[in-house]
């Protein structure tokens, strides 16, 4: 959620969805409902699978 966490890398991750944080670079502080620091963190991204190709054909 950006109004708690600001993405500071992207890892490609197969096993996770989108946008999922993976790690925290560092704490993000709240008082109340307010956010008075944000967290930096580090989110995952799914990679795409290869095209394989078939050597069937040949």
């Amino acid at each position: 959620d950006p109004a708690y966490h600001h993405a500071m890398s992207q890892v490609e991750r197969s096993d996770l969805d989108d946008k999922t944080v993976v790690e925290e670079y560092r704490k993000g502080y709240m008082l109340k409902d307010r956010t008075i620091r944000p967290s930096l963190v580090a989110v995952s991204k799914k990679t795409k699978p290869e095209d394989k190709l078939s050597n069937e054909d040949e």
